[in-house]
């Protein structure tokens, strides 16, 4: 799903930190409340979250949901990709997809930045 709302093909990192915003918004800084809820390890599943990210978006560009650009370092939604997150229906899908355009109002960089800086903080 954020790639589908994203401006522009995504990098590993930024889709990472993107998603892990969207499921732990409070923790982070983001929000009031997270959509896992309150634990104070959310930073410390970033690497375990960006291999299982990494592994789901070659998942998606082999079934052509998702390409690539700059020589396979972004990813980008293709239309197959947007229409099935479209598809998605529930209240859990609907709170991710306003968390992900609340996030990307904020501004990429900056969720990038404080993402990482709460990982590097955890330690």
């Amino acid at each position: 799903m954020c790639l589908s709302r994203a401006p522009r093909p995504l990098s590993l990192d930024e889709t990472t930190a993107l998603d892990l915003a969207a499921t732990y918004m409070k923790q982070l800084g983001f929000g009031n409340e997270s959509l896992h809820g309150d634990t104070p390890y959310a930073a410390a599943e970033y690497d375990a979250r960006r291999r299982r990210i990494h592994a789901g978006l070659a998942r998606l560009v082999r079934t052509g949901m998702a390409s690539t650009g700059d020589n396979g370092i972004t990813f980008g939604s293709t239309l197959a990709g947007q229409s099935f997150a479209q598809s998605l229906d529930g209240a859990y899908a609907d709170a991710y997809g306003q968390a992900v355009v609340q996030l990307l109002a904020l501004g990429l960089d900056v969720v990038v930045g404080q993402v990482q800086k709460k990982v590097l903080q955890h330690g």
